[in-house]
């Protein structure tokens, strides 16, 4: 595989993304039911994984550094008992509501929050992600000071 990179441990192993995929993997990249995301699909490497574990996700192949955070996603590792625990008890409860749903893990959140926040603070916004959050963030303030220029 060209594009691994070995580092002086020989178990510290990080893939990219376009990896030399075997046969197997080639074939379902051809044949997968779906369109892989942000990427051109024409060529387009998968990445097949199995698990994680910390820090680490699990390709059957090797182990690949996870760095990525996303909307799906926080970076706080894979496998934390006390995280999966907590999204099996909410899952049990509740496993979806639309945005503008009152239930009470996002009420304890919003308070834990506040809690954390400086004085003055007394409500929050949940936002699905950077984008998200970055324009909301423009409209509040357009509201609050009745200016509509924004500089980023």
């Amino acid at each position: 595989m060209d594009d691994v990179l070995y580092l002086e441990d020989p178990e510290l192993t990080i893939m990219t993304i376009n990896q030399d995929l075997g046969a197997l993997e080639r074939y379902r990249e051809k044949h997968e039911p779906f369109f892989l995301t942000w990427q051109a699909q024409a060529g387009g490497a998968a990445t097949e994984l199995r698990g994680g574990d910390g820090v680490w996700m699990d390709t059957g192949a090797g182990r690949v550094l996870d760095l990525g955070a996303l909307v799906y996603q926080a970076n706080a590792g894979h496998g934390h008992r006390r995280i999966v625990e907590a999204v099996k008890a909410q899952a049990d409860a509740l496993c979806l509501a639309p945005p503008n749903a009152v239930y009470p893990a996002k009420r304890a959140l919003a308070e834990a929050l506040l809690a954390k926040a400086p004085p003055g603070f007394s409500k929050v916004f949940f936002c699905l992600g950077g984008s998200d959050a970055n324009e909301n963030a423009m409209k509040i303030a357009r509201m609050v000071t009745g200016r509509h220029k924004c500089v980023a």
